[in-house]
């Protein structure tokens, strides 16, 4: 799901696996219903001299450190601002810190309203990376370039490429000798302790991304060495709340204890944790369905209340969608949060669920209205199938359970039955608890314990 630029753009040309096994159900070869906010781009060479207007690089990089930079904080702006004025001037030459400028560019006008060159920027950033891949050792500067451009493909490109990139990521952090601090390379030992914490930032960055996108896509990551490295302790809030998303987010990795009890205890930190970013939201609220749909998996009498209580703390992300979308920013899980959503409410199927249905409805129509490609129109028409599907089942369900009501009011004439049966007889209530609900009853637990008498 794509798009900041015109539907009818050839960089809408693309095609993907799903991210949730509902979708084989419902086409044999579905696109990536809710992967992405915008499309991938076709990228080609583009003279080096249109992109040297320093006037335009200096906008769109203070759009990243408004917009992508406070949630990561991978780079520092002053850092930046400095290396800026002698790497821009040296387009041309080998500046390693060329690939940090063209990612930062190129981020500030995806979350913007876009510049003519931002294709130019990806791709001179990429053929920069591409040659750092053959070094003889990469340096620092290559990591954050490619760090971005991970990013970047994540916002906007097939699975796929976004995996690669982040392996590639991860393999020049460790050529880098990133992993082991007693193995720094020179410059970072004579560096003060705010730029190594930005390092150590960058690399929990690669980490965090490498096992998410991994885990989105059913791949597996690369190899974390042992022991990891150690957590900056400088950076923004907003950081130390990634990482605890992350840290949470790891029960959900295979080697991980399948323990329902652990995964319960892990949603209530979830659910208690208060975000203070709006991306940060969306992570928190994409973590609860993933942690309930594995929690549905081991515990098949959950409560109703208790799926309630998660599916109303991961609403608060579609409020976050709506936010985002309208201020252009495409991250991806504003594409994707919504439909997961939606996913998860019909398959709960409860009337608090369903309650909630107009709600995810709502907000995929906005994220689409916002970013018009053919993949999220796609997921619009997708949603209401699923919708009408469901409601269609409901619909039938009712007029089989009437159907099959309606065989006693006629008993068959050779029927043994001497007392004809009434219709209007009420319910005897006596035998129920003063306070009885029928509409919170909960009909799974009384199947559960039929079988275990059984």
């Amino acid at each position: 799901m794509n798009c900041l630029r015109n539907a009818d753009d050839k960089r809408f040309k693309r095609r993907n696996p799903p991210e949730e096994s509902v979708l084989l159900a419902v086409s044999p070869a579905p696109g990536l219903e809710g992967y992405d906010a915008r499309s991938a781009t076709t990228y080609k060479d583009y003279p080096r001299d249109t992109m040297n207007d320093q006037l335009d690089i200096e906008s769109l990089s203070n759009v990243f450190f408004q917009k992508v930079n406070p949630v990561f904080d991978i780079l520092d702006q002053s850092v930046f601002n400095k290396r800026l004025q002698d790497a821009w001037s040296l387009v041309d030459s080998d500046s390693s810190y060329v690939v940090v400028v063209c990612g930062v560019a190129a981020l500030g006008s995806l979350f913007s309203a876009g510049h003519p060159q931002e294709s130019a920027l990806v791709d001179h950033a990429r053929i920069h990376l591409e040659q750092s891949s053959t070094a003889e050792l990469p340096s620092v500067d290559h990591l954050a370039g490619w760090l971005l451009r991970v990013l970047f493909l994540r916002c906007t490109a097939a699975p796929y490429t976004s995996w690669l990139a982040i392996c590639t990521t991860m393999h020049v952090a460790q050529a880098t000798r990133l992993f082991r601090e007693s193995k720094w390379p020179p410059e970072l030992f004579q560096a003060t302790f705010e730029e190594q914490d930005t390092c150590r930032r960058q690399l929990w960055t690669a980490i965090i991304l490498a096992s998410w996108i991994s885990f989105e896509y059913g791949l597996t990551g690369p190899c974390v060495p042992d022991p990891k490295p150690r957590i900056p302790t400088t950076g923004s809030a907003n950081f130390q709340q990634l990482i605890q998303i992350y840290q949470c987010s790891r029960l959900l990795e295979p080697e991980a204890a399948k323990d329902s009890n652990d995964l319960d205890a892990t949603i209530q930190i979830v659910i208690d944790f208060v975000p203070l970013h709006n991306e940060l939201a969306l992570d928190r609220s994409f973590l609860l369905l993933c942690l309930l749909r594995r929690l549905r998996i081991l515990n098949n009498s959950l409560p109703d209340s208790r799926a309630n209580e998660i599916l109303e703390a991961a609403r608060t992300g579609l409020h976050a969608c709506r936010v985002l979308a309208l201020e252009n920013q495409p991250w991806w899980h504003v594409a994707s949060l919504p439909f997961q959503y939606l996913c998860s409410l019909l398959a709960i199927d409860t009337r608090n669920s369903l309650l909630r249905v107009g709600g995810a409805l709502e907000t995929i129509n906005l994220v689409a209205a916002k970013f018009p490609s053919r993949e999220m129109r796609r997921t619009t028409q997708l949603s209401r199938i699923l919708v009408d599907a469901f409601r269609r089942r409901k619909e039938e369900d009712s007029s089989v359970l009437t159907s099959g009501l309606a065989k006693i009011d006629q008993p068959s004439q050779d029927s043994d039955i001497s007392a004809p049966y009434d219709n209007n007889l009420s319910l005897d209530t006596s035998l129920l608890h003063p306070n009885f609900d029928w509409e919170s009853f909960d009909w799974d637990g009384l199947l559960g314990s039929f079988q275990e008498n059984f």
